[in-house]
């Protein structure tokens, strides 16, 4: 065995570690800010870090322009065409953003989540509403006789 081997590696491994730590530190957040081209990674990062999340934000802009397209729904504009599509597409990924985190645990936003859902079912399927309120009407029935 030469004196640079480490057993029970053969040979020297001292620059395999070091490559794959070097490799292993452009995992993860910074990775990703130098990856989007930011103007300014330092400002993004300190944003990213010290602020809100990427996660964070987008869900806070999903969150506004949800109430943006329900009231321009619920006022009558006259959305047509692509416009109509663009607000379809983003209430169908939004209902599928929303299905994915009910798989957490319950927050305070869930109840006002779960107000505009049934408000929206209530307007869209007024069947599919009627039988969800009798859904709920049976679970409360349920729970009160559990004492809860």
């Amino acid at each position: 065995m030469s004196s640079n081997s480490v057993w029970p590696f053969s040979g020297d491994v001292t620059q395999a570690w070091a490559t794959m730590l070097r490799s292993m530190s452009q995992v993860g957040l910074v990775n990703v800010i130098n990856v989007t081209k930011s103007g300014d990674p330092e400002l993004e990062r300190k944003i990213v870090t010290e602020g809100f999340g990427y996660g964070s934000q987008l869900g806070r802009i999903m969150d506004a322009l949800e109430v943006l397209v329900r009231h321009a729904r619920k006022g009558g504009v006259g959305v047509e065409g692509d416009g109509k599509t663009a607000f379809d597409d983003f209430s169908e990924m939004a209902a599928k953003v929303a299905e994915i985190k009910s798989g957490l645990p319950l927050s305070e936003n869930d109840l006002d989540e779960f107000v505009r859902r049934m408000e929206a079912l209530h307007r869209d399927k007024p069947e599919a509403y009627d039988r969800v309120r009798q859904q709920i009407d049976r679970l409360q029935q349920r729970l009160k006789a559990v004492g809860i």
